[in-house]
């Protein structure tokens, strides 16, 4: 006979079906917790005894209605809390840090004060998504009608609630994201994708990836004639990759990259020249279908002030 979890005045109990007329309500003692090991585990020889404490959790659920306030900044748990229904936690708190991160990085070597302003702006709106997501999964699985199709939903990838891989978050809309127009399919704000099958001038094979990877802003040229003028920075602060399609021209350098197999172009939904900037978080900060420096040089000042 199948047991299932529920919450009857406020404690945990075990129900041996899933309408109330089905109900046989059995409590948390340890000859149900052993009944329920043996019909969802099986293992033999496996005996509960002695049960000496058990409790009934609770979801704390609740966030902050600000992330700033003057120099003090709050980051993964200390900004919100929620039911671990969904697992994402962890990874949520890491994005609210990287993100803070380069921006307090920044602003420290001389960006606008403005600019830490922009954590709260992309990371608040994602805290709260995530806290109606994890709350109708939990209150879910608390009701034992609805645990079969959730648990059938999760495995058939048919989930309702979010996306739990968290790929698909961006901040399209903020004020960091600027798309100069609609050259490209790909838009500011939008989480950069990958694209393997790039060869450079040396005939290592590498991916984007491969060279978004650290602290730096990345500048992807899209086409043969770099016409790019920028100032001489640090390649610890800005790194710049021409990319080119096979038999295209150009002059050989450590920024050159062959798309031997045409995946970044497509990716992006390149068909000519363009420009994609990449941020330290590995989200796109501009995006454009002219090779022009000037929108480079003021995106690059507002956000580090160089």
């Amino acid at each position: 006979m199948t047991l299932y979890p529920m919450v009857r005045d406020g404690n945990w109990w075990f129900s041996t079906g899933l309408t109330p007329d089905e109900y046989q309500v059995l409590p948390s003692t340890v000859e149900t917790l052993q009944r329920l090991f043996d019909e969802r585990v099986g293992i033999p020889g496996v005996h509960f005894s002695n049960l000496t404490w058990h409790s009934l959790w609770r979801a704390n659920i609740r966030m902050v209605d600000r992330y700033r306030n003057g120099r003090i900044f709050l980051v993964g748990d200390a900004a919100h809390v929620h039911s671990p229904a969904e697992g994402e936690g962890m990874q949520t708190g890491i994005q609210d840090a990287y993100n803070l991160g380069w921006e307090i990085a920044s602003a420290l070597r001389g960006a606008p004060d403005m600019l830490l302003d922009t954590y709260e702006d992309e990371r608040l709106p994602i805290a709260r998504q995530l806290l109606e997501s994890t709350s109708a999964r939990s209150q879910a699985f608390m009701r034992p009608s609805s645990i079969t199709q959730t648990v059938t939903n999760v495995t058939t990838s048919k989930d309702a609630f979010a996306d739990t891989t968290q790929l698909s978050i961006h901040y399209r809309g903020s004020t960091l994201a600027c798309d100069l127009d609609e050259a490209t399919i790909i838009r500011a704000g939008d989480r950069a994708p990958d694209a393997p099958g790039l060869h450079a001038s040396n005939g290592m094979q590498v991916r984007l990836f491969d060279v978004f990877r650290g602290t730096h802003f990345t500048l992807l040229v899209f086409g043969c004639q770099l016409t790019l003028q920028l100032p001489d920075v640090p390649n610890d602060f800005l790194r710049i990759y021409t990319i080119v399609r096979p038999g295209e021209r150009i002059a050989a350098s450590d920024g050159a990259l062959i798309d031997t197999s045409g995946h970044a172009h497509h990716t992006y939904g390149i068909t000519n020249e363009a420009l994609i900037l990449v941020r330290p978080d590995g989200y796109i900060g501009l995006t454009g279908g002219s090779l022009d420096s000037d929108p480079i040089i003021d995106y690059l000042r507002g956000t580090t002030g160089r």
